[in-house]
């Protein structure tokens, strides 16, 4: 799949220890620039020209954001369902803190990173 400058990123955790340290075991840590490893909801988000300018936190690895999704799962409705409403909580200005969904679930993931595109896009527009 080629890159496009809409792409966008997350930096993952490759940190099998840092996977275990998350409230659902297992469930990958993601790079905030403020607070370090944390859940995708707090994730910052990155452009495809800051995957060539800036350097990865120790055991990290840029990752776009729809593959930071389990790519299998994220297709079905429920899960497409929860990344557009997490854009338009975004676009209505409802804080991603107020995410409806279970921490670590992948309808969190979906939701959030949804929320995290409209974030990065209302910036950039």
């Amino acid at each position: 799949m080629r890159s496009k400058s809409s792409d966008r990123y997350v930096i993952v955790c490759t940190s099998m220890l840092a996977k275990q340290e998350h409230p659902i075991e297992g469930m990958p840590l993601f790079w905030s620039n403020k607070l370090g490893w944390v859940t995708l909801s707090g994730a910052d988000v990155f452009t495809i020209e800051d995957t060539t300018k800036l350097n990865l936190p120790l055991e990290g690895d840029w990752v776009m954001l729809p593959t930071a999704l389990n790519p299998e799962t994220a297709s079905g409705s429920t899960f497409s369902d929860a990344y557009a409403k997490g854009k338009e909580a975004c676009a209505s200005g409802i804080s991603m803190s107020t995410c409806p969904h279970l921490i670590g679930s992948v309808e969190e993931m979906c939701w959030c990173t949804g929320w995290l595109v409209a974030n990065q896009d209302s910036k950039e527009g």
